[in-house]
């Protein structure tokens, strides 16, 4: 009988329910595509919960596919757990669970978790469990319970071992890969029309959280306007406080904030744009910066966490995210021709180690260790 993985698509639903998906969703999306064209040795069965049901069915054909039409809340996960229910129907040998949450799975000597950061225990008070021992012995006693650990970059596993006490060799680094049929050099005029932008932006697509340190790159533009600078500046998703001192700016559209882009609008954002900014004080792999690179748009990061891993010897990097630092970079490279911002062969070393190929190759290896398959 062959060997079956059950893999939760919590993360991608709301490709399906609302039209894309970031971080988590994006990078388990990634990956099923990728394993979807294998010749596989054992079977994936996708599991989902919610009331609506998923589309993903048809989208990834070869897979088989197990729905609980039922609310994705805590009392029903226990009732499930308690049943084993999802090992009923399926009779699963590994369960893998990839949304970087402290889910309890049926049966730990089955289940395997993809964490690909631990953000949530250095900003614990964004996701709401600040002060809470619980939620934290209970994602520790998950960790050290399970039958294995894949994360994203080597930051991220030593975040991991450090926080859980869990061998080394218990977790597995399988960087995240990039989609070069999306994120490529793409010069479509009408996604510009659409914004009423021009090119040669500075773009930041990484806003959504006080750590990627919007309001350091919004006093460093303002620096940078009040030296002569000319270009604009988009941001991607930022936070409504971030940006409420800067309506004169949005108003004279020198400062221009996009919501809920679909993918091919986003690289293009990317390769119109003269520079990217990530200027994250945490990260576990980085995404925004490999996306960036493949649209041919060099990336400004602040050295810390994962982000030296995703950017290699490209980017050009601060040791902080530092306002004065920044602005004096931002006129620097305000001065370079684009072209001149990056070495293509460099760039090029650089892109080849991170393709979703290459992640699902390691993940079915890493599945089929965990089977015990040759």
């Amino acid at each position: 009988m062959r060997k079956n993985i059950l893999v939760d698509i919590k993360s991608i639903i709301p490709l399906y329910t609302q039209g894309y998906v970031t971080g988590i969703g994006r990078s388990t999306y990634e990956l099923l595509k990728a394993i979807h064209e294998m010749d596989l040795p054992f079977d994936v069965t996708l599991f989902s919960q919610n009331t609506r049901g998923t589309t993903a069915r048809a989208e990834f054909p070869k897979f088989k596919y197990l729905h609980f039409y039922c609310p994705d809340r805590p009392f029903f996960r226990k009732i499930s757990n308690r049943l084993k229910l999802k090992h009923r129907f399926v009779g699963y040998d590994v369960y893998h669970l990839p949304n970087n949450t402290q889910q309890q799975p049926e049966t730990f000597d089955r289940a395997i978790y993809t964490i690909h950061d631990l953000a949530i225990c250095k900003y614990p008070e964004m996701w709401g469990v600040a002060g809470n021992s619980r939620y934290f012995d209970e994602l520790r006693d998950n960790l050290r319970n399970c039958r294995g650990v894949i994360t994203c970059s080597e930051s991220s596993r030593r975040d991991i071992v450090d926080f859980s006490g869990v061998e080394p060799s218990k977790v597995s680094v399988i960087p995240w890969g990039v989609n070069r049929e999306t994120f490529k050099p793409t010069f479509d005029d009408t996604v510009l029309k659409k914004y009423d932008m021009a090119p040669g932006y500075f773009f930041s697509s990484s806003c959504n959280h006080p750590r990627k340190n919007t309001p350091v790159l919004l006093k460093a533009y303002t620096s940078y306007l009040h030296r002569g600078g000319k270009r604009q500046l988009v941001l991607l998703n930022p936070l409504e406080d971030d940006i409420a001192g800067y309506r004169d700016l949005t108003d004279a559209h020198r400062l221009v904030t996009l919501r809920g882009v679909t993918d091919h609008d986003l690289a293009v954002l990317y390769s119109f744009a003269h520079c990217s900014f990530v200027l994250s004080s945490f990260e576990g792999f980085g995404l925004p910066v490999v996306e960036s690179l493949a649209c041919g748009t060099q990336v400004i990061s602040t050295r810390n966490t994962s982000l030296p891993e995703a950017g290699g010897d490209v980017v050009v990097y601060l040791d902080e995210a530092d306002e004065h630092l920044l602005c004096d970079k931002i006129i620097e490279v305000d001065g370079v021709e684009k072209q001149e911002l990056l070495d293509e062969e460099i760039l090029k070393a650089h892109l080849r180690k991170f393709t979703w190929g290459k992640c699902a190759e390691s993940y079915v290896e890493y599945y089929k260790q965990i089977v015990g398959l040759p």
